[in-house]
Parts: C-alpha cells; structure tokens; sequence
C-alpha cells in the first residue's frame, strides 16, 4: 500500500476515494485517520451526514480494537497469491465470543483518548447543514486554540452543503471542491475525501475517469483520485483494489489496479 502511494499524502495535497456507494469509502478514510495518528500527526476527522456520531464512534472503536461488532468467527485475508488473471486468498480464521458491547466502546474510547493525547478532534454534522466554507471556520477554531491540524479527513463531500445559494448545481459542487483545495495549501496540511461515482460503475472491473458523478472538475481539483474496485469474486475473498484516475504528481497509469 505505501508502494502504491507513491508519497502522496504528504502537506498541501488534497487526495479522494471514489467508488459506488457502500463500497468501503468511510473504511478507508478511518484507517486514513488510523495511520495519521500512529504517526503521531494531528486529525481532524469531519462525518457529514452519513453516520451519527455513535455510529462512527463505533466504526473507530473497532478499528482500533482490531475487532467486529458481532460475535463469532471471521476470516481475516492473510496473503495474495496470484494464479493467472485471479487471486487466490489465504486466510487466517479467529472467533470471538461475544459482541462488541457499550461499555467496551466506551472503555476503548477512554483508553484511546489517553493514548492519543489531544491528537484527534472529531467533528459530527448532519448532511447538508455544514459547508466547505463552514469546515475552514471550524479549523480556524482549532487553530485559534494553538491546536494546528496536520490531516483533516472529510466523510464525505458530497454530502456538504453549497458554500452560498443560488449556484447551478454543478457549480456549487465546482466551487466546494476548489475550497476544500484551498484549504489544503492555504493551511498546509494533507486532505482526504471521498467521491460517489456514477451508475456506469457498477459494471465496472475498473473505475476510470469517465466514471465520476455529477461534475468532472472534481478530478481537475484534487491531487489525486482513488478508485476503490471490487468485483462480486472479490467481495466475497475480502479483497479490493485500489488504482489511481487520476494523479498530478507522478507519472500514473489508469485503469492498473
């Protein structure tokens, strides 16, 4: 995975996932944050819309517990082998007793503040109630503090409301996402996100840059996009794939996975 990053997440860049939707986005994104924190970097971590804040406490509760909600055995994908145009998937199986309780999320997180010493701020907003424009005042809040961000993780911005009325809906999608550039030279820091793309990829093996939604200038903005692909094979082995559509940086090529 760090090979295939190429160094890209570093300050001033602005990286998105893309992918159809319930394809793993948010999961992406906590272990964007996950990582970050091991590095002993400062996150801000922005849900809007698509889960409460109960829900992605608990999405972060398992990442860092390194358990499923849900007693029982889950197999965990060991290793890739490829065999001809396939994967083959090998498998280390581990069960556990009980569900993940309340009280367990509640210790973790107390555990998890500890550990992580004011390093992670999460900020929860119903969809479409808070803007582009709205997250560079809440970093200006931060920042005012003497708490310097050097990640803010965005899920996601498509369920961002437009910066002002009025716009084409197209526009106002341009716009927002020429903010969320912005911010992320004006405050030198790494920002990530993610993108629904269109009906098309559902039939595709390989998501490319015909495949966004809405508005292609999303893919002009950011510094790199993302695809997150996975055929019906893979859901069932545990396995995506990642490539990048698009990628300013470096030299690239797309449609490799």
């Amino acid at each position: 995975l760090g090979t295939f990053m190429k160094g890209q997440l570093t300050r001033d860049a602005f990286i998105s996932f893309m992918s159809p939707e319930k394809r793993g986005k948010t999961f992406w994104l906590i272990d964007m944050a996950f990582t970050a924190l091991s590095q002993d970097r400062n996150v801000v971590f922005f849900e809007v819309g698509d889960m409460s804040r109960g829900q992605i406490l608990r999405r972060f509760s398992q990442r860092f517990t390194k358990r499923p909600v849900k007693a029982g055995t889950i197999k965990i994908p060991k290793m890739l082998h490829k065999a001809g145009d396939s994967v083959e998937v090998e498998y280390q199986e581990k069960t556990f007793a009980e569900d993940l309780t309340f009280d367990e999320v509640r210790t973790n997180l107390v555990r998890l503040q500890e550990r992580l010493s004011n390093k992670f701020k999460l900020s929860c907003h119903p969809s479409n109630s808070i803007s582009a424009k709205g997250l560079e005042s809440k970093l200006n809040e931060l920042i005012r503090t003497g708490w310097v961000p050097d990640v803010v993780i965005l899920d996601y911005a498509d369920l961002l409301a437009p910066n002002r009325s009025g716009l084409e809906s197209r526009d106002a999608i341009n716009e927002t996402w020429k903010t969320l550039r912005s911010i992320s030279q004006q405050y030198h820091l790494l920002l990530v996100t993610a993108t629904q793309s269109d009906a098309q990829s559902y039939q595709s093996n390989t998501l490319g840059m015909q495949n966004f939604s809405e508005d292609k200038r999303k893919l002009a903005h950011c510094t790199g996009m993302i695809g997150i692909n996975q055929t019906p094979m893979e859901k069932m082995q545990q396995v995506q794939r990642l490539n990048w559509i698009v990628l300013r940086e470096d030299e690239f090529q797309e449609g490799l996975s």
